[in-house]
């Protein structure tokens, strides 16, 4: 005998208006975020998560608990259009008119919220790349500052490079601390480089640089 296919209607509570309290705020790009997985684990612990979950399949209308779900997942899918940003709620109410259900409205939303991450990735690295020497008063200053952004962008995309955030530096140094630079540059000669050691650099120089002054 076959095991029945998975379905979001399987093992759902009975039906019930629920109230859902979040912390976060969906109108930052970070609290969208966090937003996203408050409700994934409100969900959970409501044993409602299924009724989000684009992976599982639908019940069909000859499911026993059929109804259950539909009743749910038009709730919840309300909620999230109610309760995401305005801005974002217009956007998926007029590109999907007449959407309902909890899973598309979840899939949706966290189409927006990927896109607006992933806007805020470029400006910051666009940020980054367009800081240079002559915006600040002083090459602490600059390379100060310089350092900060980099380590903030590396928190918003795993695969940094911190090699070549450290050459960047390095070229910075490369006539007022020869010496320094020179050492560093042999450290890294392999082409790897890590978060904690772009920061042993970083911290290196801006005393090195303090001193001289």
């Amino acid at each position: 005998m076959s095991t029945p296919t998975p379905t979001q209607a399987d093992n759902l509570p009975p039906f019930d208006i629920i109230t859902i309290v979040t912390r976060n705020d969906a109108s930052s790009v970070w609290g969208f975020k966090h937003w996203m997985h408050e409700i994934q684990l409100i969900l959970t612990n409501l044993n409602l998560l299924a009724i989000i979950s684009r992976d599982i399949p639908r019940p069909t209308r000859q499911h026993p608990q059929y109804q259950t779900w539909l009743q749910w997942s038009q709730s919840i899918g309300h909620w999230l259009v109610c309760n995401v940003t305005e801005r974002n709620s217009s956007i998926i109410v007029s590109m999907h008119r007449g959407l309902q259900l909890a899973d598309e409205m979840w899939h949706y939303i966290g189409c927006l919220q990927w896109i607006e991450e992933e806007i805020t990735r470029r400006a910051e690295f666009s940020k980054l790349w367009a800081m240079t020497r002559d915006q600040f008063d002083s090459l602490h200053g600059y390379i100060s500052a310089w350092g900060a952004h980099a380590k903030f962008c590396a928190k918003l995309d795993h695969t940094f490079n911190w090699y070549t955030a450290t050459k960047v530096i390095l070229g910075e140094i490369k006539e007022e601390l020869p010496h320094l630079h020179n050492m560093i540059d042999r450290q890294i000669r392999t082409g790897d480089a890590s978060g904690e050691q772009f920061q042993g650099h970083l911290t290196g120089i801006l005393n090195a640089l303090k001193e001289r002054n």
